[in-house]
């Protein structure tokens, strides 16, 4: 569900800017390893834990925004695929790609 997507996302974001550096801002340090339950708190500043919250918070901002968008502008799409579903109650893979064959998401 989507309590479930966002837990996911928010994984995701966090290990982009934590694990794997890929933040300008953050840096390339492995936050990940400092944060362990062998220690009493995070081998780094709550400064840094601040500046990682809201960089989580932008990264998923910035997806959202962009999901929507998305959805938006292939509103056309969505409905018909929605409508055929409806009629047909399902569809092969085939038949479900053949919807992206005109369109700038193939």
């Amino acid at each position: 569900g989507a309590s479930n997507d966002i837990e996911r996302a928010t994984r995701i974001a966090r290990a982009m800017i934590m694990r794997y550096g890929m933040d300008e801002e953050i840096g390339l340090e492995n936050y990940v390893w400092a944060h362990t339950v062998e220690w009493e708190r995070a081998l780094y500043s709550e400064e840094t834990q601040k500046k990682i919250d809201l960089k989580v918070r932008e990264y998923l901002e910035k997806a959202y925004k962009f999901a929507i968008d998305t959805i938006k502008k292939h509103k056309k799409l969505h409905t018909q695929i929605s409508e055929d579903l409806l009629k047909k109650e399902d569809i092969s893979r085939e038949e479900f790609e053949a919807y992206f064959i005109d369109t700038k998401l193939a």
